[in-house]
């Protein structure tokens, strides 16, 4: 398995109904009485704090609930060593999939959908070596790492539910080969000028977006950790061995 680090993790949740939250969900996931940031306008309302090595935020609009752990930028610190995640993955995982778990049976609105997704990062110094592991990951490519150009490879291999057979589950991955380039503002001592730092790195970027069939009727409550802990296995599939058909 590539040495992923995670960028951000998601666990979303679809009603058939709008959802509104109170700032007892937030306790709920998080154990705390206030969240450091709460906003509410356009129909949309977000509880964030940080934690977890990240921002964790916790967000309603309409009929879809996104629950999100994401990486913090620094400009500072944004090396060729050094891009901004919440942690190696799968290890970053852990906290948020036992808090996210916890709150699940207190969500108090039925759910029909339910979707989790992740982006993970392979970080290179060379062209080649990011290549080289999404040819590896990806089984469907047929040419060699060094014939590879601009590839942005998607698909999903849906695949029937263990936990209930009636339902089908989307298995979407997208991968692709990015250059990263940061500008770094290096301040010298004295009165000497500032000085601009380009910092160049090239990474192999797998976007896990793993979902339940939107036509589902509504969970029965003990299913919606047992659905989720599915759908998570099933990206820590893909992260591991790559494209499953």
């Amino acid at each position: 398995m590539p040495e992923w680090k995670c960028e951000n993790v998601r666990l979303s949740l679809f009603s058939p109904g709008v959802i509104k939250l109170t700032t007892e969900d937030w306790t709920n996931l998080t154990g705390q009485g206030e969240a450091e940031q709460e906003q509410k306008g356009s129909g949309r309302h977000v509880f964030a704090s940080s934690t977890m090595g990240g921002q964790l935020s916790l967000g309603a609009v309409g009929n879809r609930c996104d629950c999100v752990l994401s990486a913090v930028v620094n400009p500072e610190t944004v090396s060729e060593e050094n891009i901004p995640s919440v942690g190696q993955w799968p290890t970053c995982f852990e906290d948020f999939q036992r808090a996210t778990e916890g709150y699940l049976p207190k969500f108090g609105v039925p759910v029909n959908r339910i979707a989790f997704g992740a982006t993970l990062i392979s970080v290179h110094k060379e062209l080649l070596g990011a290549y080289k592991v999404l040819a590896d990951q990806v089984k469907s490519l047929i040419h060699p790492p060094d014939q590879l150009r601009d590839v942005m490879f998607r698909i999903n291999w849906p695949q029937k539910s263990q936990v209930d057979d009636s339902l089908m589950i989307n298995r979407l991955t997208t991968w692709q080969v990015q250059q990263v380039q940061q500008l770094q503002v290096v301040v010298a001592d004295g009165n000497s000028s500032s000085a601009l730092v380009n910092s160049v790195a090239f990474v192999t970027r797998l976007e896990l977006d793993h979902n339940t069939d939107p036509t589902h009727a509504p969970f029965d409550v003990t299913q919606l950790v047992p659905m989720y802990r599915e759908l998570a296995n099933l990206a820590l599939q893909n992260a591991e061995q790559g494209e499953i058909q």
